[in-house]
């Protein structure tokens, strides 16, 4: 197994990682909308 898979299978890392996943499709969202 990677170690990069075993990083993201952590919880916290993978809360902060859905959390950076869901700010960056908000602001794609909203440059969509506004331009």
């Amino acid at each position: 197994m990677p170690d990069w898979f075993l990083w993201f299978t952590r919880f916290e890392n993978t809360k902060v990682v859905a959390l950076l996943l869901f700010f960056t499709t908000f602001c794609a969202i909203l440059i969509y909308l506004y331009t």
